[in-house]
């Protein structure tokens, strides 16, 4: 299960948006991924992400597969228009340089190389992606990875990058870097709006990065640089800046960033609202990889708080969290009449397994 959750954060950053147009065009559909196996037998796929590095280009591919031609193009479509929003996720979450993301055409690929599939299940109908990334793709993300060796199992070798969520928290220069200037002013204004950071700490940031005040300021309402520039030169002499005043207040900035995309505030961002949904898919899932949805129920119910925990929860969270067999339904008929568990479950509703996962969490947390 872990495996299949991380390949979904994956899939996320390679194909943003894809699941949610898919459902959009085919209303009902269900995705599944099956598990990343190395790849024995060379295809070349009809398109690719290609990310030029350093000193090295990589790619993952894509063959999607289909009886309706509208799905391809729905898929080809989305693989377009949102390139740049792959590009902003990886360069945000990896932190490494990344030149120029792009799509390439019918370009084979190099070395050793992992697949795994994305099926979309829309009544007696089926769609297919299979996905074919280069071992040395996976460096973006966990640098310690040995490309040169075939991996039966990659995303636990990969599994480290997930783990430690606080670690993927995006620091400020990759994000100044890569939005474009309309969304960072936007960005820039919110946190201000909403106190949680001052024009001092701005200015503080750019003297600790003064490769970056060309954008900051451009981000930056002509008020608002007039504030920053007076609080840079108010601290002068005796009372400049220091280099520890800066770092405190990147860090004071970098929290601000932090609880934006926790509440999801910059709903107008496009690009925030992508990585505020992989960083809280991240906490979920790191959540219950700590104890299983079992374990935990066994401890409400051990701690006699079953009792407080039910009636915080609508019927929807109910039904999705315990819609399995092995997910302790037996314990809560020991609380709810038999009438009204049926009238919870009498209902025909098809569940991914990100609704499950938050039904889940949604119950730990009442």
């Amino acid at each position: 299960m872990k495996e299949t959750l991380y390949l979904r954060i994956i899939t996320a950053i390679l194909l943003p948006g894809l699941e949610e147009k898919i459902r959009k065009e085919y209303p009902g559909t269900s995705m599944a991924l099956s598990q990343a196996s190395p790849v024995y037998e060379k295809k070349i796929p009809s398109s690719a992400v290609k990310v030029e590095r350093l000193t090295e280009t990589v790619k993952a591919g894509f063959i999607p597969d289909s009886n309706d031609p509208y799905f391809i193009k729905s898929f080809n479509e989305t693989l377009f228009k949102n390139i740049k929003k792959t590009e902003f996720l990886l360069k945000v979450l990896s932190g490494k340089e990344i030149k120029k993301i792009s799509i390439s055409i019918d370009e084979d690929l190099q070395g050793i190389c992992y697949r795994y599939f994305i099926t979309f299940h829309s009544g007696n109908h089926e769609h297919n992606v299979e996905v074919i990334i280069e071992s040395r793709f996976f460096n973006i993300l966990y640098p310690p990875l040995k490309s040169s060796t075939v991996h039966e199992n990659i995303i636990r070798e990969i599994s480290p990058f997930f783990e430690k969520p606080d670690l993927l928290w995006p620091s400020l220069e990759p994000v100044v870097d890569s939005l474009p200037v309309v969304k960072l002013s936007d960005l820039f204004n919110l946190m201000i709006q909403k106190k949680d950071i001052t024009p001092y700490q701005t200015g503080a940031v750019i003297t600790l990065y003064p490769h970056l005040k060309d954008r900051i300021f451009s981000a930056l309402s002509k008020n608002i640089q007039k504030d920053v520039e007076f609080a840079i030169r108010s601290y002068k002499g005796f009372n400049r800046i220091t280099k520890m005043d800066g770092i405190c207040a990147l860090y004071t900035v970098e929290e601000a960033l932090k609880k934006l995309l926790l509440e999801g505030t910059g709903k107008y961002i496009d690009e925030l609202v992508y990585i505020s949904e992989i960083f809280i898919k991240i906490n979920r899932y790191s959540l219950i990889q700590k104890k299983n949805f079992m374990e935990r129920i066994n401890e409400i119910e051990k701690n006699r708080l079953m009792d407080k925990v039910i009636p915080q929860c609508n019927d929807i969270v109910l039904r999705r969290a315990f819609i399995s067999p092995e997910s302790g339904i037996d314990i809560l008929k020991k609380y709810i009449p038999e009438k009204r568990i049926n009238e919870i479950f009498d209902v025909e509703e098809q569940i991914t397994l990100e609704q499950r996962i938050e039904a889940e969490i949604e119950f730990i947390k009442a």
